[in-house]
């Protein structure tokens, strides 16, 4: 039984209810709940709400196993994790259990920390723009849900850290930025962290660098490889602008990457030099490595 059935039970027990009572409040069956108890099945979203409500306690309360068992935690069987309950999380509980439902989908699908980034953070980003697009959640809630992000990206970063010790910043110098106008970061965020565990020394700029600024801090710190993200369209013309004046101010040092969701979009004919072709993070740091070795 996995901690966390083990919590379901007693939570059930001390209400004094049978595995079949159960079932019939939530419209399932008996077996459906001995198998949520020896944790061969995870609850969906709309499951998980109702318990909570059976309960009276919150959805991180539920969520979260008890400190004693979380040397043994995990969730074996059918695994029913998804985006949208995790933006449920963000959106209506705790950061607290956005983590122990993040780490549970992380530990339970032995994801890395560019697999966790990919499969499961950088999904919530853009389904969450989606959300926003149709006019299913405010832009409070937007930006809510991407600051809860933030804090999941630097948390399992952590973590990792914790559990794999950096290696010594040898392999070479990585600075990253988003083009001139974009606002969305958090990806580029991630790749940073990615690439600091990999053994690169990063410095990360974030949005709205002027070039000036951006041209001072390359002379000093002379980074191997300058990483530039963009996703709306309407940021191109901007990010044209700072490939030329790169161009003319330092040639072809360092290499540039480009990545993000309006990267295929720019003309590959005005710029040669532009490394672009990265479809997901562990292919981002692929390419770093590729980089380095043909600029040295």
């Amino acid at each position: 039984m996995s901690a966390w059935g083990t919590e379901l039970k007693n939570h059930r027990s001390a209400l004094n209810l049978t595995q079949t009572e159960m079932g019939k409040m939530l419209g399932l069956s008996q077996v459906t709940i001995a198998n949520y108890e020896r944790g061969t099945r995870f609850p969906k979203k709309e499951t998980l709400l109702d318990l909570a409500r059976i309960f009276d306690v919150s959805l991180d309360v539920l969520l979260k196993a008890p400190e004693s068992s979380a040397s043994s935690s995990s969730f074996s069987g059918e695994f029913h994790f998804g985006v949208d309950s995790l933006i449920s999380l963000l959106l209506n509980e705790t950061l607290d259990a956005a983590i122990t439902y993040t780490g549970s989908w992380k530990q339970e699908q032995n994801l890395d920390l560019a697999a966790l980034y990919e499969t499961v953070l950088i999904p919530a980003l853009v389904r969450t723009g989606s959300l926003w697009f149709e006019g299913e959640i405010l832009v409070s809630e937007e930006h809510l849900i991407s600051d809860k992000i933030r804090e999941l990206v630097f948390y399992h970063s952590n973590r990792e850290r914790e559990r794999c010790p950096l290696k010594p910043a040898v392999a070479g110098r990585w600075m990253g930025l988003c083009a001139p106008g974009e606002k969305h970061e958090l990806a580029l965020l991630m790749l940073s962290h990615i690439v600091r565990l990999a053994g690169w020394q990063t410095t990360y700029l974030g949005t709205q660098v002027p070039f000036h600024d951006l041209s001072e801090i390359i002379k000093k710190q002379e980074p191997d490889v300058l990483a530039i993200s963009i996703t709306m369209d309407e940021n191109l013309a901007g990010l044209e602008m700072y490939l030329r004046q790169l161009e003319t101010t330092f040639g072809s040092r360092p290499a540039i990457m480009l990545g993000g969701a309006g990267a295929h979009k720019l003309d590959r004919k005005k710029f040669p030099r532009i490394h672009t072709g990265a479809q997901t993070l562990g292919d981002a740091a692929t390419q770093l490595g590729r980089l380095l070795a043909s600029s040295n």
